[in-house]
């Protein structure tokens, strides 16, 4: 996705179904996490992309083990991915922006021990949301 140019380019390419269904998640987004944690750490992908991580990555954290990884055992996937995007922490960070704030500040409430850094970068985001010039 990364790679795939503009969205039109890149028709098929999708990470739904493949980590999660209707918030059941699947294994596979425990390493999903890292690599979409360190695609934001990278630099700001394509707004397409960008957007299909972030959606991807909050049904992850807000999601449930599908029950075949709970007959696997994998009662605790949910919490192994926060704990993984624990790590990656500064890439949430880096990548909130106005387009996808909302989302970006749901899941650093969740992610983040430290709840007064989320306070003090929602009460910055809300500062700049208003200016005309504040990113997109």
């Amino acid at each position: 996705m990364l790679d795939g140019g503009n969205a039109l380019e890149s028709v098929g390419y999708s990470l739904r179904g493949r980590l999660e269904s209707q918030s059941m998640v699947y294994e596979i987004a425990l390493p999903a996490t890292g690599v979409i944690l360190a695609a934001f750490a990278g630099g700001r992908p394509a707004q397409w992309v960008e957007d299909e991580f972030v959606t991807a990555l909050h049904n992850i954290l807000y999601g449930e083990p599908h029950r075949s990884e709970l007959d696997l055992g994998n009662d605790d996937l949910v919490d192994r991915c926060v704990e993984r995007a624990r790590d990656g922490i500064w890439g949430l960070y880096a990548s909130l922006r106005r387009s996808n704030a909302l989302w970006m500040i749901d899941m650093l409430r969740l992610v983040d021990h430290d709840q007064d850094r989320v306070t003090a970068f929602e009460a910055a985001y809300d500062k700049t949301r208003r200016s005309p010039s504040a990113d997109t």
